[in-house]
């Protein structure tokens, strides 16, 4: 891997593998033309926002790899207890939730900024009914308010809204996700679909009770992607007003940029991955 001699986009201290190969291509044009058109500094908060989705992607793929290795574990007849896992597991959902919230706040925060809606921050929250009828007003994505409105609510008793359970699990209480065994056809982690379901004891336990891991971490990676995509595509739009960039082999190599401080004087030839990014890079 050659040292750049040139950074290929502005977005820092995000790891580029979290996201997607199109959310990663548009952040190159972005860059590109941003840099052309003397606007770069207005996308600060939308690298806020990335650098908390990729926390997000973490605790997101953290909750599926625990689920996938309990549900595929033999044991042999015996009771499977594994309070670790379940504790890790309990702790990403809950990351999903926080750092989902937060990448969405400080996307609506760079909407605001972005598209000059001049309005103060603490009316810019998805979760508001007046600012999600301002972001249909830029008809960025069509139908997409209306399309993710019950996640996006405040109003709810239901973790299937993101702004509710964010603020009963920070403010209130945590709710109980429960284990599985033997895996049944939710899986062996489910996650309650209601506030309520924490305080009831429940003799069976349905799809229409719980979230499986599957269910629930899909259902918030689908919204949130998809509500970040439709922002980002059309920043790309906004800022390639009608031009086109080609994307070549070495642009499209995905590079991160995160501080560093060489602690003393010595030669150094290239870069060498260490062993996590490594990892996450094949």
């Amino acid at each position: 891997m050659d040292i750049p001699k040139d950074a290929p986009h502005q977005f820092t201290e995000i790891d580029m593998h979290a996201l997607s190969t199109k959310t990663y291509t548009s952040l190159l044009k972005i860059s590109h033309f941003a840099k052309e058109n003397g606007t770069s500094l207005k996308l600060k908060k939308l690298n806020d926002s990335l650098r908390k989705y990729q926390w997000f992607v973490y605790a997101l793929n953290n909750a599926r790899q625990i689920e996938e290795t309990l549900r595929g574990f033999d044991s042999r007849g015996n009771l499977l207890m594994d309070p670790t896992a379940q504790s890790g597991f309990s702790k990403s959902i809950y990351e999903i939730v926080i750092y989902g919230k937060a990448c969405i706040d400080s996307l609506a925060m760079f909407v605001s900024d972005y598209f000059d809606l001049n309005l103060q921050y603490r009316k810019c929250d998805f979760k508001w009914a007046g600012f999600r009828s301002k972001f249909n007003q830029l008809d960025i994505c069509s139908g997409l308010m209306d399309e993710l409105e019950d996640w996006l609510k405040k109003d709810s008793q239901e973790t299937g809204s993101i702004s509710s359970t964010r603020d009963h699990w920070i403010h209130r209480e945590y709710i109980t996700t429960l284990f599985l065994w033997p895996p049944n056809e939710l899986g062996c982690l489910i996650v309650p679909k209601s506030f309520d379901t924490n305080t009831v004891i429940l003799e069976k336990v349905t799809s229409e009770t719980h979230y499986s891991a599957e269910d629930f971490t899909q259902l918030y990676s689908h919204n949130l992607s998809k509500l970040l995509d439709a922002v980002i595509d059309n920043v790309e739009m906004t800022e390639a007003n009608g031009k086109t960039i080609s994307i070549t082999e070495d642009l499209s190599r995905r590079i991160s940029f995160f501080p560093l401080l060489i602690t003393r004087q010595v030669t150094l030839t290239n870069i060498q991955l260490g062993p996590f990014s490594t990892q996450t890079s094949k």
